[in-house]
């Protein structure tokens, strides 16, 4: 699972470099909303992980290409 999670943020800030330059300028980011009250763990609930998805749309071109998690740019 890491491995993938590495190799999903390595695509996306090669993707987003590539675009960057484009019009109309589209953000691409990559996010994680963290561990949720699921079948699989329990550690927040889904609407406390939908929090960092909001903050992802809602966040302008400074976070193109960056990863955000627990609502904070990486």
């Amino acid at each position: 699972y890491p491995v993938s999670k590495l190799l999903q943020l390595f695509a996306i800030r090669s993707i987003a470099s590539a675009i960057s330059t484009e019009l109309p300028f589209i953000i691409l980011n990559t996010v994680n909303p963290g561990l949720c009250y699921t079948d699989l763990t329990r550690s927040a609930t889904a609407e406390e992980g939908s929090r960092t998805l909001v903050h992802a749309v809602s966040t302008g071109k400074e976070s193109h290409g960056i990863f955000i998690s627990m609502c904070s740019l990486k």
